[in-house]
């Protein structure tokens, strides 16, 4: 194993570590002891935030806010879906048709061995996908691409 792929793997498991150790104490509802009760096991269902039942009180405009404040949360976070693994140069599957016509190299990093270019804010190699096109080769100025049935020569934009 490379260098590289063991500092993934280490990174990947104190995420783990971290995420295993966080997530009970944020899924789970708080639970409050009554004065004078005996200390019985909580069964948690698991509910949705918006299916809570809360009791009127004094904590109430504070939950409203954390509410509010994890649906922006979750809106934000469906706008962030991966475009690619962060692990490699591959672009992940992605359902929308993409046109030739609708792609721009903005960059190319040259290497004779392995050479990389920037179409779209994707960083591909060749034999990439960008939705259904596949990138064929990559040259000093430009890169060609097949769509399925035409290869098309997309030229690096100096603008």
């Amino acid at each position: 194993m490379n260098q590289k792929a063991k500092k993934e793997i280490i990174v990947t498991v104190i995420m783990i570590i971290v995420l295993i150790l966080i997530i009970p104490f944020y899924s789970l509802p708080q639970i409050k002891k009554k004065k004078g009760a005996a200390s019985t096991k909580a069964k948690v269902k698991k509910e949705s935030l918006s299916q809570v039942k809360l009791k009127p009180g004094k904590d109430d405009l504070k939950i409203e806010k954390q509410k509010e404040s994890f649906f922006k949360l979750e809106e934000e976070a469906e706008a962030l879906k991966l475009r690619r693994d962060p692990f490699t140069t591959g672009v992940l599957a992605n359902q929308e048709e993409i046109l030739p016509s609708d792609l721009s190299v903005y960059g190319i990093i040259w290497d004779e061995a392995r050479p990389l270019a920037i179409i779209n804010e994707n960083i591909v190699k060749a034999g990439d996908k960008i939705g259904q096109n596949i990138i064929v080769k990559i040259e000093r100025n430009c890169v060609i691409i097949n769509d399925g049935t035409k290869d098309y020569k997309l030229n690096l934009d100096l603008d």
